[in-house]
């Protein structure tokens, strides 16, 4: 009889499959549409954050690193996030800081990584989740354009 071990589990393939997919395009999407903001209360100053990942229970941050920042960031601080979408609009959250480590980031700059989980008590979670339920439905049904299907225009 034949190892069981060399089956392949296709519906785990699938899940993995789904879950690059879904990772990449948080990643282009991220970088090119989303905005993320850490809203700092001491003196109503704000600071850019970059969102590298984000799920039903936390998203994961990164922002230039310094002393400052590593004290404000600390683990078990809670932070309010601006999510925004447009230039003037935004989805507040409120998260608690899991973990904060200092890594050098793939261009060799230090950076201040976070792990946060979201208070999902609040009002505008709602919003938020249906975002994350989107970015998942996304990765799972979307298709790839190869380019070889030619659109005209009259």
């Amino acid at each position: 009889m034949e190892d069981m071990g060399k089956l392949l589990d296709f519906v785990e393939k699938r899940k993995e499959l789904i879950e690059e997919r879904r990772q990449g395009f948080e990643r282009l999407m991220f970088k090119n549409l989303l905005g993320a903001y850490a809203v700092l209360e001491e003196n109503n100053e704000i600071s850019p954050l970059h969102l590298v990942d984000i799920s039903f229970s936390g998203c994961g941050l990164e922002m230039p690193f310094s002393k400052t920042a590593k004290e404000r960031f600390e683990k078990g601080n809670q932070i309010k996030i601006r999510m925004y979408f447009t230039k003037n609009s935004f989805i507040l959250s409120i998260a608690e800081v899991m973990y904060a480590t200092e890594i050098i980031d793939l261009n060799g700059r230090k950076v201040l990584r976070l792990g946060c989980q979201f208070d999902k008590s609040i009002t505008s979670y709602a919003a938020l989740n249906s975002f994350i339920d989107f970015l998942y439905k996304f990765a799972k049904f979307a298709t790839h354009d190869d380019g070889t299907t030619k659109a005209f225009f009259i």
